[in-house]
């Protein structure tokens, strides 16, 4: 399991937060990021990826950065991303480098 994917589940269970996981791979296969009905939800055809059903609408988004703020921003998980500007722009300062030049 990826980095990326593990960055995701970790918080969420340490958080305690409900989750259902599905298998995503790259590529056409069964389980693929190409397939259309995953590209309907998820254009950028990445993985992790999740989609938050609220009522009616849902939200879906790819990239771990992302996600993790979204998740961190519903649930005020200040722990995990500072609800302080400052603290935060760092926290996505280090996301963006990780993410350009360890993967």
């Amino acid at each position: 399991l990826s980095q990326p994917f593990r960055s995701v589940v970790w918080p969420l269970l340490i958080k305690g937060a409900p989750f259902t996981l599905q298998v995503a791979a790259p590529g056409k296969g069964k389980y693929g990021t190409r397939r259309p009905d995953y590209l309907e939800k998820f254009p950028l055809a990445m993985v992790p990826s999740i989609e938050d059903k609220t009522g009616d609408s849902s939200v879906c988004i790819s990239e771990a950065p992302a996600i993790l703020a979204y998740l961190s921003s519903k649930h005020c998980w200040a722990d995990i991303y500072p609800s302080d500007i400052a603290a935060r722009a760092k926290v996505d300062e280090y996301c963006h480098w990780h993410h350009s030049n360890l993967r």
